[in-house]
């Protein structure tokens, strides 16, 4: 059997580190009065994503139906009653490009006009996350700083250092200001924790309206030539089906490669998620550290090292060769991010041309426990009342009709159940889309702590060790207790 690994370790782990950044009690809290402070370490680069095709918009937005105004004076419930937002002029960073950029920046340019307050924000792209955050870091806690931005959680906690975010709980609980309890409690409840940090008193550095998964892509068509009707609910029936197409390849297949059950990506996102789908986590709750070499933890990676070990399983060293091997009916699965779903679609139609779909990883516990990530919306700390007017445009963007139609353009899942009543035409053109929406309310998520783009440089070097071969008990205590020394670092 031919080998995926077409580049040496070198341009592995050069990968590895391009892509590091990656993933990662509600208490009242006054405006904000702490003189600047200048962010000075810097983080590891992170590529931005490839940009998305435009799909069909939903809607336009509609302005709200009331307009909160201030009081004269502010409540012991509510700091924020007697802010006045009005004529607020506010600035809004995200890393979007294309097509993409252009209806996000559409949605804000509807806020603009449709907002009661007569707030006027300016929306920013630049050329990535990691762009992004540099640029932040340089103008933190200064006048060059934005209002709002999208912040991965580990970005948000190092900027936390610095003081430089609003914690948003007075916010969202504010009853002139806040969202209602019973739209809060529409959300998936573990996706609305992912931007909590326990170790910062449980401060809200962010907001979610977008996520991704990583989700099983599957040849359904192949699947069926193998006997299965469904896709593996357990990692053993994975294993199964995954040996089994490796010695009987896929007859519509247009590559020359035989059949290859399951490619395995090297980046610490798959490590997670198989870790959750085993019923693990990666931060031990008693302690707030590091736990990548729990028991399920070893389980899992133990279960991706037999597979190899069996001719069942390939690692993959080149970008995309997962993606481009599953497009010729070369490899049955594959796992990675929702995000994904567009590029697969449009290799797939160039290629052999099957039927498939995305599903939950094979999972031991009853339930799936899909590894869900992305940015959220931070607040930055300046005026009182651009501080306000920011969590007004953050509400906008927040709205269920708003993340259908971001979603529309970028298929990013949105956080919100009700958008999926404004994305009939979207999940109708792209099946696995829907699919992978609705596993949002099985999410778990990778670490918010400090530091965390340095430790996923790690967890992919471990991986890509045990699936060479090392002893996984002896890696997984060496990665975690480098982890934990990181985290110590980073003064948590």
């Amino acid at each position: 059997m031919p080998s995926y690994r077409s580049q040496p370790l070198p341009v592995l782990l050069s990968l590895l580190i391009c892509s590091s950044l990656l993933l990662t009690a509600c208490a009242q809290a006054a405006p904000p009065t702490s003189p600047p402070v200048r962010l000075q370490s810097p983080l590891s680069p992170t590529p931005p994503p490839p940009a998305a095709p435009t799909l069909t918009p939903t809607p336009t937005l509609a302005p709200p139906t009331s307009t909160p105004v201030p009081t004269s004076t502010p409540t012991p419930l509510d700091p924020w009653a007697a802010i006045d937002p009005r004529g607020q002029s506010i600035v809004f960073w995200h890393s979007q490009q294309y097509d993409r950029a252009a209806v996000l920046e559409e949605i804000v340019s509807e806020f603009n006009t449709s907002n009661p307050w007569g707030i006027q924000a300016t929306a920013i792209a630049h050329a990535g996350q990691n762009d992004l955050f540099f640029a932040l870091r340089a103008a933190l806690n200064t006048s060059a700083a934005p209002d709002l931005v999208y912040l991965f959680q580990n970005q948000a906690a190092t900027l936390q250092r610095f003081d430089g975010l609003r914690d948003l709980n007075s916010l969202l609980l504010s009853p002139l200001w806040g969202l209602p309890a019973a739209e809060l409690a529409e959300l998936p409840p573990t996706i609305l924790a992912q931007d909590v940090f326990s170790n910062l008193d449980g401060a809200r550095l962010g907001f979610p309206t977008y996520r991704s998964a990583e989700v099983l892509f599957i040849n359904l068509d192949w699947l069926g030539e193998l006997g299965y009707e469904q896709p593996p609910q357990t990692p053993p029936e994975f294993m199964e089906i995954a040996c089994k197409a490796s010695q009987q390849p896929f007859s519509l297949r247009s590559g020359s490669n035989p059949g290859l059950g399951y490619a395995l990506t090297i980046d610490a996102s798959r490590f997670a998620a198989w870790t959750f789908a085993f019923g693990g986590e990666l931060v031990a709750p008693e302690n707030d550290r590091y736990a990548f070499n729990s028991p399920q933890a070893i389980e899992a990676m133990r279960f991706l090292q037999e597979m190899v070990n069996a001719g069942c399983a390939q690692v993959v060293e080149q970008r995309y060769a997962d993606q481009d091997g599953f497009a010729r009916g070369e490899i049955l699965f594959t796992l990675g991010t929702s995000a994904g779903i567009p590029f697969y679609t449009r290799a797939v139609d160039e290629n052999a041309r099957f039927v498939w779909d995305v599903a939950a990883p094979p999972h031991l516990p009853a339930e799936p426990r899909l590894n869900v990530y992305g940015p959220s919306l931070s607040i930055l700390r300046s005026t009182p009342e651009k501080e306000l007017a920011a969590w007004l445009l953050l509400k906008h963007l927040s709205t269920p009709a708003a993340q259908a139609r971001w979603a529309a353009a970028s298929q990013y899942l949105p956080v919100h159940p009700a958008a999926a009543e404004f994305l009939t035409e979207t999940f109708a053109d792209y099946p696995p889309f829907e699919s992978a929406n609705q596993l949002l309310a099985s999410a778990r998520f990778e670490p918010n702590f400090p530091g965390y783009e340095d430790v996923r440089v790690l967890i992919g070097e471990a991986l890509l060790d045990i699936a060479r071969g090392a002893d996984v008990e002896t890696t997984l205590n060496s990665l975690n207790n480098q982890a934990n020394t990181i985290l110590q670092d980073q003064g948590k």
